[in-house]
C-alpha cells in the first residue's frame, strides 16, 4: 500500500522526551503512513531514538522550527500531512480518525480534531480540564483561541497551494499558516475526535504559564496580523477577526511595555497600530472581555 500520511517531526535535543511521541506514532494502526523526521543538529540521542523507531531522518543542522517542517513537508511521500512535536504525543487512532472524515468527504484540504494538554506537575504529566472549543477551523478560534494546528491534518496539495510557513516568525507560524488557509478558499471541516495531546513543560515556547518568549509571541502576532489586514479582499468578517486579534496583541504588547521595557516602546507600537486599525481600542473590547470571563469561570 502507498503511503497515506506522512508524520512531520521537527526536533533539536528531546532526547528525554521524544520516546513518548515515537510510542505513540506506532499506535497509528489501521493507515499506510511515514515518520519523516528532521534534526536541527541535536547533540543528544535524538538521532539515534528517532532512527531505531523506524522514522526517516532527515539532518538539516542549524534549521529552525518551522524550516525542518518545510523541509519534512518538501520530503512527504503522503498524500496527507500530519504535524507531531517531538515532547507532545498523538492520541492512538488519530490518523485512522482522520482519513475517515477525508474519505467521507473527499474535497476537504484539511480537518482538525480535538486537542488537549497535559501538565509536568512533579515529574509527572497530569491532563489539564479540556476546553470547550469547537473543533471546526476558523478564522476566530485560530487566532482568538488556541490554533490546534497539530490536531489538524491536511493534503499536501494544500501546503503547495498556500505556500510554506513562513520561518520569519520563529514562535508563531504555525498560527501564521492556518490563518493564510482559512483566509484561502482551503475547505476545512472539525471532527468529533481526540487526535493529538500538548505537553506543557518548562522548555514550552508557547505552551503552559512560563511563556518565556511571549514578547517576541507577541511581535511577530502585532506584525503578520498588519500583513494579513492589507489583503484587499477580504471579507467583512474576516477583516473584524483581524482588527479584534491587532487589536488584542496591541493591548497586550502595550502592558508588556509599560512593565518591561518603558513608555517609549508602548508610544511606538500603539502609534503604529492606529495607522494599521485607527479604531483599534474598540476592537479590543470584545477579545478582552472574552479572556477576562474565561479567567473568572475557571
Amino acid at each position: 500500500m502507498s503511503v497515506q500520511v506522512s508524520i512531520v517531526t521537527p526536533n533539536l535535543n528531546r532526547g528525554g522526551m521524544l520516546a513518548d511521541a515515537l510510542a505513540s506514532v506506532a499506535t497509528q494502526t489501521g493507515v499506510a503512513f511515514e515518520h519523516i523526521f528532521v534534526d536541527g543538529g541535536s547533540t543528544d540521542n535524538s538521532v539515534a531514538l528517532a532512527a531505531s523507531s523506524g522514522a526517516r531522518v532527515i539532518e538539516a543542522p542549524g534549521s529552525s522550527i518551522y524550516e525542518a517542517i518545510n523541509i519534512g513537508i518538501a520530503a512527504a511521500q503522503g498524500e496527507f500531512i500530519c504535524l507531531l512535536n517531538s515532547d507532545d504525543w498523538l492520541r492512538p487512532g488519530a490518523l485512522k480518525a482522520a482519513l475517515a472524515a477525508f474519505e467521507t468527504e473527499p474535497n476537504l484540504d484539511l480537518v482538525r480534531g480535538r486537542a488537549d494538554v497535559e501538565a509536568s506537575v512533579d515529574g509527572h504529566w497530569v491532563m489539564e480540564p479540556a476546553l470547550a472549543e469547537p473543533a471546526a477551523p476558523s478564522l476566530a478560534n485560530a487566532l482568538l483561541g488556541r490554533s490546534n494546528i497539530n490536531a489538524c491534518i491536511f493534503k499536501r496539495t494544500l501546503f503547495e497551494r498556500v505556500g510554506p510557513f513562513n520561518p520569519t516568525y520563529a514562535i508563531s507560524a504555525d498560527r501564521e499558516w492556518l490563518a493564510r488557509v482559512l483566509l484561502s478558499d482551503a475547505r476545512t471541516a472539525g471532527i468529533n475526535s481526540d487526535i493529538y495531546v500538548y505537553r506543557s513543560h518548562a522548555g514550552s515556547l508557547t505552551i503552559g504559564r512560563e511563556r518565556k518568549q511571549t514578547e517576541k509571541w507577541v511581535r511577530e502576532h502585532l506584525t503578520f496580523s498588519r500583513a494579513l489586514l492589507r489583503i484587499p479582499a477580504l471579507t467583512a468578517g474576516h477583516r473584524t477577526v483581524l482588527q479584534q486579534f491587532h487589536a488584542k496583541e496591541t493591548a497586550h504588547f502595550a502592558l508588556l511595555s509599560l512593565r518591561r521595557f518603558g513608555f517609549g516602546d508602548f508610544v511606538s507600537t500603539t502609534a503604529r497600530s492606529f495607522g494599521a486599525s485607527p479604531l483599534w481600542p474598540m476592537h479590543a473590547v470584545a477579545p478582552i472581555g472574552a479572556i477576562v470571563a474565561r479567567r473568572l469561570r475557571s
